[in-house]
């Protein structure tokens, strides 16, 4: 949790894209999603919202998948 408290914090400076890298590279999907959600509603980025539906799925959150799917307008569906 420290990880993803730190992450969002300094979320501007690191940008999304290279903490995003840095989760998928130690495979932390369960990180991702908190980080993920942590920013979601704040950002507009298509990545966080794509990456927030993948680590939700991963994670078995499918609630969360369908409230985002309908709710964002910042995603790409066809990804």
């Amino acid at each position: 949790q420290i990880v993803v408290q730190v992450a969002s914090k300094y979320s501007e400076q690191l940008t999304p894209e290279e903490i995003i890298k840095l989760f998928e590279s130690y495979k932390s999907y369960e990180g991702l999603y908190f980080y993920c959600g942590a920013i979601l509603t704040s950002s507009e980025n298509p990545l966080v919202h794509f990456k927030y539906i993948e680590s939700a799925a991963k994670m078995g959150q499918f609630d969360m998948v369908v409230n985002v799917c309908r709710e964002s307008n910042f995603y790409d569906p066809e990804k």
